[in-house]
């Protein structure tokens, strides 16, 4: 794309996360870059930041590989969610087959303490068989609403399920009330929701990051077990970096830019 004698350089920024918002902003003022971010649209009113936006699947691999030739995408980064699994693997192979420079902008995974109580599952499935073991009658489900499926034969639990936004299929539950929210929580407002629902346990993905932390810390505080969800493995054969700060992301982009992209800048 050419604004007068000037080439720019379009990256495709994969987000819906905290870390994609922050790390749109930071290249906002960037010269000569072409921000594209792409949302899943699983969230309602979801927070936006530089650039431009697309929102939607792509359609697979092939419909990966057809924008990113349509849209003559130059450099990916991945900051989608760490249990975003089918969308990782299909940039991976959709960026190694159109020889586009991709990076993964992760998180650290949460790490118990000896004053932790996790009951760790590998998956949703392991989580559900384990539940079928504990005593617990009242549920704090913080798994978003994707994969509230696992947990419908448990009639005789009540759930309690935060999500972000109006879920846009009936909640596949027979005992349960929703609550709405989008972190960064509090520790004591997080206590607080434990204690007014009568909380026995807590189901959550370890999605890693600070923005959701807060409940950890509070079932820790409370004494309250947590079912702990490990996120996917994401094998791949290709080569890519992977990085967990927003500045480590800046700064392979600068060096992107500079070493492979000198003649467009």
């Amino acid at each position: 794309m050419v604004a007068g004698n000037v080439k720019i350089t379009n990256l495709l920024l994969l987000g819906g996360t905290a870390e994609a918002l922050h790390l749109s902003a930071e290249l906002a003022n960037f010269p000569n870059l072409k921000i594209i971010n792409s949302l899943a649209g699983r969230t309602h009113s979801p927070k936006l930041s530089a650039g431009e936006y697309r929102i939607g699947g792509f359609g697979g691999i092939k419909g990966l590989q057809e924008y990113l030739t349509k849209e003559t995408i130059h450099l990916v980064i991945d900051a989608t969610h760490p249990f975003a699994e089918q969308m990782q693997r299909n940039i991976q192979t959709a960026t190694s087959l159109s020889h586009i420079p991709l990076l993964r902008l992760g998180r650290n995974h949460w790490i118990e303490t000896p004053q932790d109580q996790w009951l760790p599952a590998e998956n949703f499935i392991q989580a559900a068989s384990i539940l079928e073991k504990l005593p617990n009658k009242r549920v704090f489900l913080t798994i978003g609403s994707q994969n509230l499926s696992y947990f419908r034969p448990f009639s005789d639990i009540f759930f309690l399920v935060r999500v972000i936004g109006s879920p846009s299929q009936a909640v596949p539950l027979n005992n349960y009330q929703l609550i709405y929210g989008r972190g960064p929580f509090t520790k004591q407002s997080e206590k607080d929701l434990l204690v007014l629902h009568q909380i026995d346990l807590l189901i959550s993905k370890n999605s890693g990051g600070a923005h959701t932390y807060a409940k950890i810390m509070a079932a820790q505080e409370l004494h309250i077990p947590v079912l702990m969800i490990s996120p996917p493995i994401i094998a791949s054969a290709n080569m890519y970096q992977t990085v967990t700060q927003t500045h480590d992301a800046v700064a392979w982009l600068q060096n992107q830019l500079t070493k492979k992209f000198s003649h467009l800048i």
